[in-house]
């Protein structure tokens, strides 16, 4: 009897996986635009900017982004934070395109959660998609991939079948090229377009995660002046590079919050844009550690020990000291206290390492009676 029982149940369990996957295998099939964003670093704004691209053109689009702040796009632009339960599990992209085809969606960008390769292959047979964009290559997650062509074969996994692939160029191209061509589709490599090309909003937007997503948009069938003007109406991601000046901060100090750019590779790109800050401010960095992130600090140690030896201060902060030595740790405090512990401003605070905690409350801090301004005076 017990055998028969469980042989019951595992029938019916079968049973109702067999028919969730049939409804989900109809509501994709009911999308006629599906796009997936994958990479490094943009994940968010790229998703961002084809969406926005996309309502501008008259199509009911449904986003999603993954980044530091999940957030799910309706199809007028408004946004609210993804609910979760615990930890993310991939499972909640099959959540997203239910909800997708109840609002009618004509077009669905969702940005990949993946990163192990057994999920970016899961990730890739959930969402199917047409187009798939992949950002950029960066030695981010080193602990999982010790080298950049694991990383490039992770992302691979949600190259589609029969569609398109979109990336940049980098020493990752060919491995993508021959995965794309296995699998009946098409790779571009985007040339980038002259900086004057996008004018103001090269200065809210890297100019990279523009041109990739004037290229799906192009794929998609979108005119090039209608993509324009529909990304110029991307909100940015609450991650993504921002600067704010607050005159009660410090005494009128500024925060570059770089904290999504958790690599070493991105953050350097960064300090190009920054350094040297004007002469009246005093340039600080402070690396925000997340305990589970113990290879990132290694991976951020060389560049540094390096600003370090330049004459730049360098801190951290976190619940629990990183393992980067010759970097003074302040802990957990509010931003006030915080800043009080860098001494006298003005200060060009450079935030790096990870949003979470400390991140957001000095993002949340400089925001209030600040101002967002996109570079530096």
């Amino acid at each position: 009897m017990p055998t028969a029982l469980a042989a019951a149940g595992a029938a019916l369990w079968i049973g109702r996986w067999w028919l969730e996957w049939h409804h989900h295998q109809v509501r994709l099939a009911q999308i006629p635009l599906r796009i997936h964003v994958n990479g490094a670093r943009g994940k968010s704004t790229v998703t961002r900017l084809i969406a926005a691209g996309l309502r501008h053109a008259g199509r009911i689009t449904v986003a999603k982004t993954t980044g530091s702040a999940t957030r799910f796009i309706y199809p007028d632009g408004r946004e609210i934070p993804w609910p979760r339960r615990g930890k993310p599990n991939i499972r909640e992209q099959l959540t997203v395109i239910r909800k997708a085809h109840s609002l009618k969606a004509q077009a669905l960008v969702l940005e990949c959660m993946a990163l192990k390769p057994e999920i970016q292959w899961v990730a890739e047979r959930i969402f199917p998609a047409q187009i798939t964009v992949i950002t950029n290559l960066r030695p981010d997650h080193t602990d999982v991939f010790p080298k950049l062509e694991d990383y490039a074969r992770a992302l691979s996994l949600t190259i589609p079948k029969n569609g398109f692939v979109i990336t940049t160029p980098g020493p990752h191209v060919n491995l993508f090229r021959a995965e794309a061509k296995s699998k009946g589709s098409q790779l571009q490599v985007i040339k980038p377009k002259d900086t004057a090309t996008w004018g103001e909003l090269a200065t809210i937007h890297h100019q990279e995660n523009l041109d990739l997503a004037s290229a799906a948009l192009g794929l998609a069938g979108v005119p090039a002046e209608t993509a324009r003007a529909g990304m110029a109406q991307a909100h940015p991601d609450p991650g993504a590079f921002t600067i704010y000046y607050n005159p009660k901060a410090a005494g009128g100090s500024y925060l570059a919050n770089a904290f999504a750019a958790n690599d070493p590779v991105s953050t350097e790109e960064l300090l190009q844009r920054l350094f040297p800050p004007p002469a009246h401010l005093k340039p600080i960095i402070l690396y925000n550690h997340r305990p589970d992130r113990l290879q990132r600090a290694r991976d951020f140690q060389p560049l540094l020990t390096h600003l370090a030896a330049e004459g730049i201060s360098i801190y951290s902060s976190g619940t629990r000291r990183p393992p980067l030595t010759g970097i003074k740790h302040l802990g957990i405090a509010k931003p006030e206290v915080l800043l009080n512990k860098l001494g006298s401003g003005p200060f060009l605070l450079l935030g790096i390492g990870n949003m979470e905690g400390t991140g957001h409350e000095l993002c949340q801090y400089f925001a209030r009676g600040g101002t967002k301004i996109w570079k530096l005076p």
